[in-house]
């Protein structure tokens, strides 16, 4: 808005005149200082790239569980979750699966009295080597990464008290005591396959240990940054 359209929300203007203007008169940066009544970043970068898409995925920054999740088209997410600009389900499959949750482990860093996972894009997203499959093995990805997302949906829908979190707690559970019978047994399942259509789209057998596919990735990483070719 110009400032003659903010000003017409007397309240809250009032409020950003009086405590937000005094320190952006003084900010480095022309357009925090000239435009003071606005946010600090509009999320023109994030609305060019995902203007195609009617999805993109978000990836919080801190929590027990790595889990990406679709956020609908025209989301400005704030600083707490990470936007990746990217509409496919290959893609998500990627990072729903074992293969991202090792390296991020591995590359990010940890914070609060759960020590959980603080995901950085810049060492857990932007050196991550993704798999460069045959179309048969993306294909394999994708419809697994479709069918976690509708147990998700499924399991919060049947339980009005249920979140992502709590059903990861329980998958990690059965990762400890299977039980056919536990209502996430499915999801713990759909993840596994996931997991081994993930390691197909690698040409790497499936299972590995945790220690394996950390080996194999930063093997896969040096390999290509030596080549200078992407990453993706």
């Amino acid at each position: 808005m110009t400032e003659q359209e903010a000003r017409q929300y007397l309240a809250p203007f009032e409020y950003v005149e009086q405590y937000v203007q005094p320190a952006r008169l003084n900010n480095g940066r022309e357009g925090r200082r000239v435009y003071w009544w606005r946010l600090g970043e509009s999320g023109a970068a994030l609305k060019r790239r995902t203007a195609p898409f009617s999805r993109f995925i978000g990836i919080p920054r801190v929590a027990k569980h790595l889990l990406p999740v679709w956020l609908p088209a025209g989301t400005l997410p704030d600083t707490q979750v990470v936007a990746v600009a990217r509409d496919d389900d290959f893609t998500f499959g990627v990072l729903a699966s074992i293969f991202h949750r090792v390296w991020a482990r591995a590359q990010g860093t940890y914070m609060g009295v759960g020590n959980d996972l603080r995901y950085t894009p810049s060492t857990c997203f932007e050196t991550f080597p993704f798999p460069r499959p045959v179309e048969d093995h993306r294909a394999e990805v994708e419809k697994w990464a479709r069918y976690v997302v509708q147990l998700r949906e499924h399991l919060l829908g049947q339980d009005p008290k249920a979140t992502l979190t709590g059903l990861y707690n329980a998958v990690a559970g059965l990762r400890v005591e299977s039980d056919a019978t536990h209502p996430v047994a499915a999801l713990a399942t759909a993840h596994d396959h996931l997991d081994t259509a993930v390691a197909a789209a690698y040409g790497w057998d499936w299972t590995l240990t945790e220690d394996e596919v950390l080996s194999r990735l930063l093997a896969l990483n040096l390999e290509r940054s030596s080549a200078g070719t992407d990453l993706a």
